[in-house]
């Protein structure tokens, strides 16, 4: 007779009928080398997906390979995932296909074009620090397009603080880092309302922005 734990049974059914997750290229690479920022990553869209849950036509902009997308989708209504770099369809599709809630992949560049369709929120994480500041406007004008006029636009970013300490892999393309103060300055260019909060590893709060490795705006108020 084998021992067993049996509340783990479905596990193990599920993996003889439908095989291990397959994780994208992105999440596969953090997991190789350096697995403690899965955790943050991850714990970055769980709070997206908390500030999210329930709303009707959601729209990520800068999705990557989809992965942690996953806790977005299942919280809202309609999740639709879009970025400027093609390659990512093919494992956003695969990672988040099964989901009911999943809407579509688009190939998109806030810089060049525009989605004939309006979301009652948008959210991009580690997206604009890769936005060259002299862009930052056009980026951020051209995406509250395409939010409803009472619509919720969430960012977040690397602080300009925390990049003394980061590695030479993560401040790759980091061209638009900022300070906390300046982040809300920026963004209450376009928005009535803008609240800042900051991380540390996984840890949300309201701390001292100087202090805070990451910075998450929740916005509202689009000046349309």
């Amino acid at each position: 007779m084998v021992d067993k734990e049996e509340q783990y049974d479905s596990d193990f059914d599920s993996y003889v009928k439908l095989g291990a997750v397959k994780l994208g290229p992105m999440v596969s690479g953090t997991w190789r080398n350096d697995p403690r920022r899965l955790g943050i990553k991850l714990s970055r869209y769980k709070v997206v997906a908390k500030i999210l849950k329930d709303q009707e036509r959601v729209l990520e902009l800068g999705c990557g390979d989809g992965w942690a997308s996953k806790l977005v989708c299942r919280e809202v209504k309609e999740f639709h995932a879009s970025d400027f770099d093609i390659r990512w369809k093919e494992f956003v599709t695969e990672s988040l296909g099964a989901e009911p809630n999943f809407c579509g992949f688009y190939v998109f560049n806030p810089l060049k074009g525009t989605i004939n369709s309006r979301f009652n929120a948008i959210f991009a994480l580690d997206v604009l620090e890769h936005i060259a500041p002299v862009q930052e406007e056009d980026f951020l004008r051209s995406s509250i397009k395409l939010l409803e006029p009472d619509g919720v636009a969430i960012f977040g970013m690397p602080s300009i603080e925390s990049q003394k300490y980061a590695s030479e892999a993560s401040k790759q393309g980091h061209v638009n880092c900022q300070s906390g103060e300046d982040f809300k300055v920026n963004l209450k260019r376009f928005f009535n309302q803008v609240m800042l909060f900051s991380f540390n590893d996984e840890t949300l709060h309201t701390g001292f922005y100087p202090m805070a490795h990451y910075l998450l705006a929740v916005c509202f108020g689009p000046k349309l």
